[in-house]
């Protein structure tokens, strides 16, 4: 599996997931192992939309002028800016 860490990417791992629970082969304990498997997936793509969907509102509230200038915008929110203080 590659590296590319986007949403192109987790889509493709989501539908991997359901492709691997449509198996008519996976029955009783495998069938349940990848249940969960895909339950602890699916948590982590919610938390990941949910994240980047936090950093398009901050983007958006940037772009429309909410803050005066970039400081007085939280730093976590800043998506691509550097973590250093200034």
């Amino acid at each position: 599996m590659s590296k590319k860490n986007n949403l192109g990417e987790m889509n493709d791992i989501l539908f991997e997931r359901l492709r691997r629970l449509n198996d008519p082969a996976l029955t009783g304990d495998e069938l349940d192992e990848e249940i969960r498997k895909t339950d602890a997936i699916i948590d982590v793509s919610q938390s990941i939309v949910a994240a980047g969907n936090l950093v398009l509102k901050a983007a958006l509230a940037r772009s429309d002028g909410m803050y005066r200038d970039d400081k007085e915008a939280p730093k976590m929110l800043m998506s691509g800016d550097d973590d250093e203080e200034d």
